[in-house]
């Protein structure tokens, strides 16, 4: 799993990638109450907007079920999304 944030200089730069992010990474699904927007694409990795910043939860290199209790891919992607937001203070 690799996590990376990108943090932009304006809203309109951080609208611009986080659309530009949905096209390229093929946007699947919305997901709502995560940042101030959020989505989940084709591999199960999630794209979360929050202030000025990108969080990219790439787990397209994980394979089958992971942790314990064994979950899926969807739900690890998530649950690391919402951990990081809950920790994030924003400045």
């Amino acid at each position: 799993m690799v996590l990376s944030v990108k943090e932009l200089s304006s809203w309109t730069q951080t609208y611009a990638y986080f659309d530009e992010l949905a096209k390229t990474l093929h946007k699947t699904a919305p997901v709502k109450g995560l940042g101030q927007g959020a989505f989940v694409v084709g591999d199960g990795s999630v794209v979360v907007r929050k202030d000025w910043k990108i969080l990219l939860v790439d787990i397209s290199r994980l394979h089958g079920m992971v942790g314990s209790p064994p979950s899926s891919r969807d739900t690890v992607a998530l649950d690391a999304a919402a951990v990081i937001l809950d920790c994030w203070s924003g400045d």
